[in-house]
Parts: C-alpha cells; structure tokens; sequence
C-alpha cells in the first residue's frame, strides 16, 4: 500500500448551480432512476437500493486502479538513478476527465480524454473516445444504427458539408447506397486536394469507419427532426494527439422510439440534451494522478544528487 502515500489524486467536478446540487428522474419504461450531484452521475436499474448500472466516480476510480498498477509495474523495472538523471525521469502522471454530453432515455452519452506521461516513452500520449451507454442492459452500448436504417443515415451523411468535401466521384459517392460503400468513397487525399486549406492541417486527417455510429450523442431537437453529432477518429497519432476528434452535424428523424425520452430531455424533465447542458448541472469530472516511480520502488530518502 505505499502507493496511497506516494501518488498524487486529485478529483474535481465542474461546479453545478444550487439547484442543482442533487437531480433525480427516472426512465420508466427502461426502470432506469439517474441520480445527478456535484461527485456523479449514476444510474441503478429496477431497485435504487440495489447495485449501480452506471456510475462515473466507479470509472474514474477504476482508471486510478489502473494508474497505481501500472505504476507497481515499472517501480519493479527502474534502475537506480544516474548524476545526471533529473527528477522528472521517474515522474509519471495521467489526467482523465469523463465528460457528459447528453442523456436520452437509458443513453448516457459522454467523452473520455486522457492525456499521459510515462517515463521511458517518447513522448506523451494522449486519446479521446465517445461511448453512449444503455444503462438499462449490462455493459451494453449504443448505435445509431440501433434507431435509424441504413438508408437514412447514408442520406444524412450525404447531407453533410464535412462529408461532402471528401466524397470523391471516382470511387462513388453519389451513388453510394450503403453505409460501407459511403465510406469507401470517402478519400482524405481527394479532400485535400479539392481545399484550398494548407497541406498539414489536420481537418483532413481523419478515419471514416461504420465503427463511428457508435460515437454519438443528441445535440438539439429540430422541429421533427433530432441533430446529432458523431465523433470521427482522428487519421494519425499525431492529430490525435493535437486535435482530437472531428465532429459530423447530422439532421435525422426523430425516431419513435426515443420521442418521449427526446422530449423529455430537451424540456429538461427528464436527462438533457449538448445544448441544454448548462442548465444540467455539474457534468465534467476529471482525476489527476502523479506517481514518482523511484520513491515507490525504493521508500525512503532519494539517492539523486
């Protein structure tokens, strides 16, 4: 245990209003109840006395316990400092930060991003994925493609600017009918040189994939129509590193089977959609660790000169 003395762990919450401060509702079609407060966003499934279904202070604390194994395993490797090793040579640090981004129903979408720094590698390293959660089945995640057909999302693919822009005719993008045939229209080097942008710009360093659909959360209701926006993964580590994801504006129908629970979160009622997210409450939670590798190898005074 002298980790816990050694490491570093800082937890914050972005600050809620007072009224704020606790929020509950319950999905109950799904037998869902969401408890929103400064420390969490959790949800329990039938009984609110039983076991949680979905928590975000269990996944941050599951990321420290990673954190603190993974550190065990390299103080077990590190050699003894030489004169001129500085102190940061032994330091490693993560910061993780869960980030809500909407709640529909039983879906809980939101964004992870770790950024990290482990001695012994190159550089630092960075990620950032979305996930959308149905809390009502265990471990179960979300789809477009759980809602809509292939056929509307192609269309409203087609439909978007970003998209569009690297839809090249020669491989078949207007004629794509299927969500892999889009996709294998969909060519970064056409999109570059198509722009007028420079050649190194990120925007144009991206992978398309079906895989995408499952990155996703509910932006705004539109009339009868929901706006969506899906992340696409960076096309290289190093854009993955400085920009991140880029994000897809899609118009879709609202689907039948979430238009009450869309309903209900854009009036606020019950979970909340991207554009209402201020009124929400606290919704950023983030853990910042720190480990010296050689203290927790070796407790005690530090040999370094």
């Amino acid at each position: 245990m002298q980790m816990l003395g050694i490491a570093l762990a800082f937890l914050t919450a972005t600050p809620a209003s007072p009224a704020a401060e606790r929020r509950t509702w319950r999905v109950e079609r799904a037998s869902v109840t969401f408890e929103l407060t400064r420390d969490d966003l959790r949800a329990w499934t039938g009984n609110t006395a039983g076991p949680l279904a979905f928590s975000i202070a269990a996944l941050l604390d599951a990321e420290k316990k990673e954190f603190d194994r993974t550190a065990a395993e390299l103080a077990r490797e590190i050699e003894a400092p030489g004169e001129d090793d500085s102190e940061a040579r032994y330091v490693m640090d993560e910061s993780m930060t869960f980030e809500v981004m909407s709640v529909v129903g039983p879906l809980v979408a939101y964004r992870e991003t770790s950024g990290s720094s482990t001695p012994g590698a190159a550089h630092p390293t960075r990620y950032e994925i979305h996930v959308v959660r149905d809390v009502s089945r265990p471990d179960a995640t979300a789809s477009l493609l759980d809602f809509y057909s292939e056929h509307e999302i192609v269309r409203a693919l087609k439909a978007d600017r970003f998209v569009r822009a690297f839809g090249d005719p020669e491989k078949g993008f207007e004629s794509a009918a299927t969500l892999d045939d889009l996709i294998a229209s969909l060519d970064p080097e056409y999109a570059r040189r198509e722009s007028d942008e420079p050649g190194g710009d990120c925007g144009f360093e991206v992978s398309f994939g079906s895989d995408m659909m499952k990155h996703f959360y509910f932006h705004d209701l539109v009339k009868e129509q929901v706006a969506v926006r899906v992340a696409v993964a960076p096309g290289n580590e190093w854009c993955n590193r400085v920009s991140g994801r880029q994000y897809l504006g899609l118009l879709l129908p609202i689907p039948a089977a979430l238009r009450d629970d869309l309903l209900k979160a854009r009036r606020g009622e019950a979970g909340f959609l991207a554009a209402g997210r201020r009124s929400a409450g606290a919704l950023t939670w983030t853990g910042d660790w720190e480990m010296d590798l050689w203290k927790l190898a070796r407790p005690g005074p530090s040999p370094r000169p």
